[in-house]
């Protein structure tokens, strides 16, 4: 199954929410990507992080402000956002 986004939303803390084609809605928590030895760290500034949006075909979500290009997969996390 090819899992979609339909919407992302930043919220505080370094936080997403996020729609999925399938009418479920998480909150993702970034945060533990942001470490100053990745790429992610990127993300610490409030307004890149803010100016993240959903990708071609809903298949991931990415950030327009940053220096080089990041991305997360929908299925990624969709899989992380529904652990049991």
């Amino acid at each position: 199954m090819l899992n979609k986004i339909t919407e992302v939303m930043p919220v505080p803390r370094h936080k997403l929410r996020l729609t999925f084609a399938d009418n479920s809605v998480v909150i993702y928590d970034c945060a533990p990507l942001i470490t100053a030895d990745s790429i992610f760290n990127q993300l610490i500034d409030d307004e890149v992080f803010r100016s993240v949006c959903v990708g071609e075909h809903g298949r991931f979500i990415k950030w327009a402000r940053t220096k080089y290009e990041l991305e997360l997969c929908a299925d990624a996390l969709w899989i992380e956002a529904h652990k049991a």
